[in-house]
């Protein structure tokens, strides 16, 4: 019997700090098994919450503040592209937390 497939997620996020335990208990729910998270900018604590939770295994958080020549959601996928998770995984979604 093989194992489960690895589904990432891979998600920029900007003062999203209200709304992040909901959003990444659905999408596991739904079964994510990976988040990629790259934040940018954030004035609400939003990164000091994902710092939180990376440490504590639930999601890998890349730090993504600018300049973003091209906007930080093209800088996170092009980072994204290039991250040892995105090798391990079977699948990837691209998707934005509102």
């Amino acid at each position: 019997m093989g194992s489960s497939p690895r589904v990432t997620a891979v998600l920029p996020v900007r003062n999203e700090g209200a709304f992040l335990l909901e959003w990444f208990a659905h999408h596991r729910s739904c079964g994510f098994t990976d988040f990629l998270v790259f934040s940018n900018d954030c004035s609400d604590g939003t990164d000091a919450m994902l710092d939180r939770l990376a440490a504590l295994g639930w999601l890998t958080h890349v730090r993504n503040d600018g300049p973003h020549p091209e906007g930080p959601q093209w800088a996170a996928l092009k980072q994204a592209d290039r991250h040892p998770l995105i090798e391990a995984s079977d699948w990837v979604m691209p998707i934005d937390i509102d």
